[in-house]
């Protein structure tokens, strides 16, 4: 027996020798580790600044609506300048108190992007803010339209407040039109016959907006204008229907058996990226 200890013991001490820790795993790890705890922070940190961000501006809005409600009793029983002064000092005030609504999440929105978070439920809970907002800015807008109607002299006695917020109304109307721009969408439907008639085809049947030439003598009037988000359902009702323009035929379906019922786009942005015009010949 006592020479079966002596080996076993010497094959553990080779053993316990040989183990080495893995240094550059338990490296890994801490690396992962701190990062993760970065990531844990940076969120912390954002969903803290949300929440103050909605607090804030859900008492301005509480704040907004009991100044409108005194405005409005101010107008109906008005007498004198005094009166109009006291009522657009409240007015100025709402004004101050959107504007500071609408920097918040703003500055919301951006460290939001700048943490690099993508988190839908966060996301929503801003476009929910900012609707808020918006309804509250129509709310104002109709406000001064009644006070206008009562003859009450309405006016930002802030120049600078003045200053931004026509900024602000110059910006947001680009932003629209912008919008509108990227998700505006043309299409026309008809016999091959047809559409040669009224150029949008040339001779060979080809889609004719394409030379400089033609883009300045093309005639745009003839196509029904869309919301590329909004329309995706083309009614056809045709034997045979061939779509002319550049579309990624991965993002749109035809449906139809003996007739060619309608088209119907299953991805508006890839059905659009090539080309936003749309030519469908049908038969």
């Amino acid at each position: 027996m006592k020479k079966l200890i002596i080996p076993f013991m010497a094959l553990l001490l080779v053993q316990c020798q040989d183990f080495q820790p893995n240094v550059s795993s338990n490296s890994e790890l801490s690396t992962v580790n701190k990062q993760l705890l970065s990531e844990l922070k940076v969120r912390d940190s954002v969903i803290s600044a949300m929440a103050n961000t909605f607090a804030t501006i859900e008492s301005n809005l509480n704040s907004i609506k009991q100044q409108e409600s005194i405005i409005t009793i101010n107008a109906k029983g008005i007498e004198g300048a005094n009166n109009e002064e006291s009522i657009n000092n409240d007015i100025n005030l709402i004004y101050k108190m959107m504007l500071d609504n609408r920097n918040r999440v703003e500055n919301l929105q951006q460290l939001l992007n700048r943490a690099n978070i993508k988190n839908a439920d966060l996301q929503k809970s801003i476009d929910q803010l900012v609707a808020k907002i918006e309804a509250k800015d129509a709310e104002i807008a109709s406000l001064r339209q009644r006070l206008e109607e009562m003859n009450i002299n309405v006016c930002l006695l802030d120049s600078a407040l003045n200053q931004e917020l026509g900024r602000r109304i110059e910006n947001e109307a680009t932003i629209a039109r912008q919008d509108a721009d990227l998700h505006t969408g043309y299409y026309i439907i008809g016999s091959e016959r047809e559409l040669k008639d009224v150029g949008v085809l040339d001779k060979r049947g080809k889609f004719a907006l394409g030379s400089r030439r033609a883009v300045n003598e093309f005639n745009h009037d003839v196509f029904t204008i869309i919301d590329i988000r909004k329309t995706l359902t083309f009614p056809l009702s045709t034997k045979k229907a061939n779509v002319v323009t550049a579309h990624s035929t991965s993002a749109y379906k035809i449906y139809g058996d003996k007739l060619v019922d309608s088209l119907v786009v299953t991805n508006y942005e890839e059905f659009w990226r090539a080309s936003k015009y749309l030519v469908i010949v049908v038969q």
